[in-house]
């Protein structure tokens, strides 16, 4: 399926990018990615992703009140097309869309619920919690606390991340860390996408410092001519 410029794969190229996959990330060194939502500055991050992704919503008329978006109503939808034009407003792609980045939107609308075909619709709570754990955001809305507490009373495979409930997919602490760590290249691409915001509004804000300090030098010939046309 297609949507402006977005594609997702055919059948046919799902097996030799899972065999890519599998060579390239295990090539990549490990690290532990800091669990966001535990200081002032994680939380003002997560706000920041809370109105961009309302706002967002709203330019692509997927919701019409800022309710729908946080309220988590299971029919409040979004399809493949919507959600890729999402994910590229909010940074977590770029516009020139490389294949692993497309590959990468094919597998989580999969994963959000979405059919291989990239037909029809699936919650758009789904999609918000998705992106919350691809920034490790250790939030309490996301956080599935009956199977952390009681994991042996759910008989889940491990090929699942997530599970559905009427409020959205719901992770343990392990598959967000998983998630932030398998799509670490979508993750950085949104937090270069803060700092170049940042860095415009500092740009912007200079020259508005500039502009309200500029005091106009005047020679002393013109000070002289402008005096005599007062006189």
């Amino acid at each position: 399926m297609q949507g402006r410029g977005l594609e997702f794969l055919t059948r046919e190229d799902v097996p030799k990018w899972q065999e890519k996959q599998r060579g390239v990330r295990s090539a990549k060194v490990r690290h532990t990615i800091k669990p966001q939502i535990s200081s002032h500055s994680d939380k003002l991050i997560h706000s920041r992703f809370e109105a961009d992704f309302e706002a967002a919503c709203h330019d692509l008329n997927v919701i019409t009140s800022g309710s729908e978006a946080d309220g988590y109503r299971p029919d409040v939808q979004i399809s493949c097309a919507s959600m890729s034009q999402l994910l590229l407003r909010l940074g977590f792609v770029s516009r020139s869309l490389s294949q692993e980045e497309q590959l990468d939107l094919a597998e989580i609308w999969r994963r959000i619920g979405g059919d291989g075909e990239g037909q029809g619709t699936v919650a758009l709570s789904n999609l918000k919690n998705m992106l919350r754990a691809i920034q490790n955001f250790h939030h309490q809305d996301i956080m599935d606390t009956e199977r952390e507490e009681n994991p042996q009373t759910f008989n889940m495979s491990r090929k699942v991340l997530g599970r559905g409930t009427p409020d959205g997919l719901l992770f343990t602490s392990d598959e967000i860390e998983h998630i932030s760590r398998q799509y670490r290249e979508l993750f950085k691409n949104r937090q270069d996408r803060i700092a170049e915001d940042k860095t415009q509004i500092k740009a912007m804000k200079s020259g508005l410092d500039r502009q309200e300090t500029y005091s106009p030098q005047f020679s002393k010939k013109s000070r002289i001519i402008a005096e005599r046309k007062n006189s």
